[in-house]
């Protein structure tokens, strides 16, 4: 039985992909990280008990600690703009840190666009289970730097606003 061509996993990188990719992807994750140290803060200021809540939230994966933020964030006696803000800033964290984990749990492979041209960058393997042909979209060291200039971004504006909310919390 003939399939439709998988991507070729033992795809070698040149210096100047591996060096692209290796940026790119460190970055993600550096951002990403100061995104959950504002998670963990954010727990922690809207929280009665912010100590036990805060480590609680240690333990939660990223989304299940965002779901937890938000609902905090509709118990907090906020004005009702700045809990839309915040609720909308988490709301695209969760979206891209769907791309986060796509770059954490998949592999860096090679194939074709669908004009035939050869392409490289991570695929997204949820998406091919069954026999095929398989439509993917290789996701691109130019996506990922998108990736990195908006959750910097985020995670300045959460930082920020975490801070304006534990001066109004303390007042």
């Amino acid at each position: 039985m003939n399939s439709a061509p998988r991507p070729n996993l033992v795809f070698q990188l040149n210096s100047e992909d591996e060096q692209a990719y290796a940026t790119a992807i460190g970055s993600v994750f550096i951002c990403f990280g100061s995104i959950e140290l504002a998670s963990c803060r954010w727990v922690e200021v809207l929280s009665t008990d912010s100590i036990v809540m805060r480590d609680l939230a240690i333990d939660m994966g990223l989304a299940e600690r965002i779901r937890l933020i938000k609902q905090l964030i509709d118990r907090a006696t906020w004005p009702q703009d700045r809990k839309n803000r915040a609720k909308t800033l988490w709301d695209e964290v969760s979206e891209k840190s769907k791309i986060r984990n796509k770059i954490a749990h998949n592999p860096f492979v090679s194939g074709k666009s669908k004009d035939g041209i050869p392409v490289k960058g991570i695929a997204d393997f949820k998406k091919m289970k069954g026999p095929g042909p398989y439509e993917y979209e290789l996701l691109q060291v130019s996506e990922i730097e998108q990736v990195i200039l908006r959750a910097e971004k985020l995670s300045r504006e959460l930082h920020t606003l975490w801070a304006e909310n534990t001066i109004h919390s303390s007042t």
